[in-house]
């Protein structure tokens, strides 16, 4: 890291780094910003696309599978190779419905994946007992490293802060863009992150969940999974704050789109303390992001409709139960077919060979027995 790449005035200083190297230690928050013209009327766009996303995912059978979108994306920028279709099989064999297919188990990617589902839907469900604190941050952590990459042994240390150095941009911290905070720092900048958190402020709360994000992403208290767990607490704090009532939002989508801007964006507030540019980035995310995901529920509602019409067409009852389950959730095997139908095994079969036929359902292992099928065209939307 390059001390004359930080400006004077920049919200943070540099002390030497166990690794010999300057490290940079982020000032706590809050930080002398002004809400100009322009970032109220980027929050006041960003907030009647909230509103509007709320409205149409209310429609929704199943709004857990945004979530689920959201974890593939997320995952996807640290580098996992899991599709939604993937992630979909993943949960379906280890719910134990399965009684083949226990390979898909072997798959790193998809557990990685399903741990962030498992994080996210923690923290939630803690809320209600917690408020946003370093302990409920880092029981998300356990969770979103449990079992997770046996090769990297103890560095990625599940719900404990790091303990060594951490440097971004290169494998040598000599070339490092990015030099974190020795980990001794952490406590004490994670501790006064949380009072942050926790008190009153002053800013809207998108603006205000944008500092807290670029200030987690800055000290980087964890050995692996920071990027992750980062983006998991911007729903966590939306929901927390009511600006959320389910939680729908995520901006992993965008800032994998715009992966060098973010990652830049960031690092100009470190080194040159440019905040309002990042706060204009983040809330062109929330605005753009829950645009995106209203059209896509609004896409789903149509394609439920589309699907009800042909099978009313075909006077396919059976089918059309199947039909409002896939929308729920667009996986099935021909067991759960035929305890929702409350059937044989045989006619089962049957009604999902004719789903099959008609382009609804596609088979996704390629297995003789214990096959799956997804709902091709709810997967295509949200993917």
């Amino acid at each position: 890291m390059n001390a004359t790449d930080f400006t004077t005035g920049f919200p943070g200083i540099l002390v030497p780094s166990p690794l010999g190297t300057d490290a940079f230690v982020p000032v706590p928050l809050p930080v002398n910003l002004q809400i100009t013209a322009k970032i109220q009327h980027a929050n006041e766009r960003a907030l009647v696309a909230l509103g509007a996303l709320g409205a149409v995912i209310a429609t929704l059978p199943n709004p857990e599978l945004i979530m689920r979108r959201e974890a593939v994306h997320s995952s996807k920028i640290e580098g996992t190779q899991t599709e939604l279709a993937g992630l979909l099989v993943f949960e379906e064999v280890i719910t134990g419905t399965d009684e083949g297919g226990r390979s898909v188990l072997l798959d790193n990617d998809a557990r990685e994946v399903h741990n962030y589902v498992k994080a996210q839907e923690y923290g939630l469900a803690e809320l209600k007992n917690l408020p946003v604190c370093t302990r409920l941050i880092k029981d998300m952590h356990a969770r979103l490293m449990d079992g997770v990459g046996d090769d990297r042994g103890f560095y990625v240390r599940p719900g404990a802060y790091r303990d060594s150095q951490a440097f971004m941009g290169s494998t040598d911290i000599k070339h490092a863009r990015y030099v974190a905070p020795p980990s001794d720092r952490i406590d004490a900048l994670m501790d006064d992150l949380e009072k942050y958190i926790n008190s009153p402020s002053e800013y809207p709360t998108l603006v205000d969940t944008a500092l807290i994000h670029y200030q987690f992403e800055a000290i980087h208290p964890f050995a692996d999974g920071n990027g992750r767990l980062g983006r998991l607490l911007i729903t966590l704090l939306l929901a927390a704050r009511g600006t959320l009532s389910q939680p729908i939002l995520y901006l992993s989508a965008y800032f994998e789109r715009k992966k060098a801007e973010y990652v830049n964006r960031m690092w100009r507030i470190s080194c040159a303390g440019e905040w309002e540019e990042w706060i204009m980035f983040f809330l062109e995310g929330v605005r753009t992001e829950a645009d995106d995901i209203a059209s896509r529920a609004r896409g789903l509602l149509t394609l439920r409709e589309a699907y009800r019409a042909q099978l009313q067409k075909d006077r396919a009852a059976k089918q059309l139960a199947l039909l409002d389950a896939l929308f729920r959730w667009p996986i099935i095997t021909v067991n759960r077919a035929a305890q929702l139908l409350g059937m044989t095994h045989q006619g089962a079969t049957k009604h999902v060979r004719s789903l099959q036929e008609k382009g609804i359902l596609r088979e996704v292992t390629g297995n003789e027995r214990n096959r799956m099928y997804i709902a091709r065209g709810v997967i295509e939307l949200l993917s």
